[in-house]
């Protein structure tokens, strides 16, 4: 990323090979100081719709649970 703005960022535990495809897709990050198998950073702007953000948060709460 360019620039020296901020961005809204939520880190979540998702399964590797879930990983491996969103890493790619826009609206998605490596999760900064996180294993980077294992969990992955949202933007928040608008790119990820609020359902695939919702159920990637229920899986990775069942990950970390």
């Amino acid at each position: 990323m360019d620039g020296t703005g901020s961005i809204d960022l939520l880190d979540v535990k998702i399964n590797p090979e879930i990983n491996s495809i969103l890493r790619n897709a826009s609206g998605y990050l490596s999760a900064y100081h996180m294993n980077k198998e294992h969990w992955i950073s949202i933007i928040l702007d608008g790119t990820v719709e609020w359902k695939q953000i919702i159920n990637l948060l229920k899986e990775s709460y069942s990950l970390t649970n």
